[in-house]
């Protein structure tokens, strides 16, 4: 269970012919895609999505917008652990821009 100072998402990550694709439910407009060609294995397609969640979070709290809740996390916890990255979020690191994300 989350307590108020972090919230967790998860990332689905999709095997596309081409390359791969990782969505963010609860927040689309983080969706990262990437292609052999572009050199990224899966685990750095990982990385880079992971960090395009945080810097997206960071974002809006700069700007004083609410963090968007993590719903879609509660009700999909039987997924399985190879199609999805979880990422946490330290709410309090946001405000103070300190930076630190474990995932």
């Amino acid at each position: 269970m989350e307590d108020q100072a972090t919230r967790s998402y998860i990332g689905n990550i999709i095997s596309l012919p081409d390359g791969y694709e990782v969505t963010f439910p609860d927040i689309p407009e983080c969706d990262v895609k990437a292609t052999p060609l572009q050199g990224l294995s899966l685990e750095k397609l990982q990385q880079t999505a992971e960090r395009a969640l945080y810097n997206h979070l960071l974002e809006l709290s700069k700007c004083g917008k609410s963090i968007p809740p993590s719903e879609y996390l509660a009700s999909q916890r039987s997924l399985d652990p190879t199609r999805y990255l979880r990422a946490t979020i330290d709410l309090a690191d946001l405000v103070t821009g300190a930076g630190s994300y474990a995932f």
